[in-house]
């Protein structure tokens, strides 16, 4: 903008705006789009008003861009990544709860109080642990939270698919259009769900809390309230897709 990206090397001197300096074109200009995310909102409303007064002098159809866009311009694109995170991860999230009692009932041979309870505690800590999984998400940064929360709900989901599969190899069940428990509940080995649902809690977790820290972050006390808006918007959106998905799939596949 202005300056920044042009030919002018212009400095003030004793008063005079520009008096010192000259007018050379670049070769070549590099823009890191990733330095606006480090500005405070005072400079970044100094440098959009450089680039709002250019629109009316040059520009019309960029004015009405800026005009149609003002409020999208104003979120970085964390906020944007965080958010779109934010859906995919609830979709993923709701898919799961609304089957997972089944699951462990008609697949692993759970009893309806034993499946509800392990549903419920699930869900539980869930809203739990956010609260230190965010304490410790501040320590390692947010690159590294997000890196660690998807690795574990990758595994975590992962494990949801292989575990009936590893159970049926061993001969403990067989799957079909019932299911044929061989010793599966005499053995306890369905228990081994439950290390591979606490990761999907854990990694849950800490995109909970990383996530609604970051849009905290990326907003301002103007643009809070939509962005905060926006980002119930992707919960509600991911609730509701994952929970669409999943139920017609079950009905497809039975």
């Amino acid at each position: 903008v202005d300056s920044s990206v042009g030919g002018k090397v212009g400095v003030d001197f004793k008063g005079s705006k520009n008096i010192i300096g000259a007018f050379y074109q670049p070769e070549f200009v590099y823009i890191n789009m990733e330095t606006l995310n480090t500005l405070s909102e005072r400079e970044f409303n100094a440098g959009m008003a450089e680039v709002i007064k250019y629109s009316p002098i040059a520009d019309s159809k960029f004015l009405d861009y800026l005009e149609k866009n003002k409020e999208k311009i104003r979120f970085s694109k964390a906020f944007w990544v965080a958010n779109t995170v934010e859906l995919f991860e609830r979709a993923a999230y709701y898919g799961v709860f609304i089957v997972i009692t089944l699951y462990l009932s008609r697949i692993l041979g759970f009893n309806d109080i034993q499946a509800a309870t392990i549903a419920g505690t699930f869900s539980a800590f869930l809203y739990l642990l956010p609260t230190f999984a965010g304490a410790l998400a501040d320590k390692i940064g947010f690159r590294n939270s997000m890196l660690l929360a998807f690795t574990l709900l990758t595994t975590g989901y992962g494990g949801l698919a292989l575990f009936p599969t590893w159970l049926e190899s061993a001969g403990l069940v067989e799957y079909g259009h019932t299911t044929v428990f061989k010793g599966l509940t005499e053995s306890g080995l369905q228990y081994g769900i439950i290390p591979i649902m606490a990761l999907i809690v854990i990694g849950g977790a800490f995109i909970k809390s990383v996530i609604s820290g970051t849009v905290a972050k990326e907003t301002t006390e103007a643009t809070r309230a939509k962005g905060f808006a926006i980002f119930y918007g992707m919960v509600n959106i991911g609730a509701f897709s994952g929970k669409t998905i999943v139920k017609t799939l079950r009905g497809a596949l039975g």
